[in-house]
């Protein structure tokens, strides 16, 4: 490979690690499992419903009810649903509304 492919290349790769695409927002566990599981495929996940698909592309999986769980009036219910969601790798619903419902 010469030189000038090789600074290509590296520079393609650099930008595998900074592409990510626009927050997937999933209507349903279901749909959130199925893409979850999918693109975890071959590649990691992350913190916060982020993740790294086999081919580098970053993603962000993120269930409606997250949405209107943070968007609640009653700032308490909101902050620990986000503290919650903040150590969360996949963002599991049940957990998000289990926090919600602690008082």
């Amino acid at each position: 490979m010469a030189s000038a492919d090789l600074a290509f290349a590296l520079e393609l790769a650099d930008l595998a690690d900074s592409l990510s695409l626009p927050r997937f927002r999933a209507l349903d566990l279901r749909i959130e499992t199925k893409f979850w599981d999918a693109l975890t495929d071959g590649g990691e996940e992350g913190p916060c419903g982020w993740l790294k698909d086999r081919y580098g592309v970053s993603w962000q999986i993120v269930p409606k009810v997250l949405y209107e769980l943070i968007g609640d009036p009653d700032r308490e219910k909101s902050q620990r649903v986000m503290a919650a969601m903040l150590k969360m790798k996949k963002i599991e619903i049940a957990e998000l509304e289990r926090a919600a419902a602690a008082a």
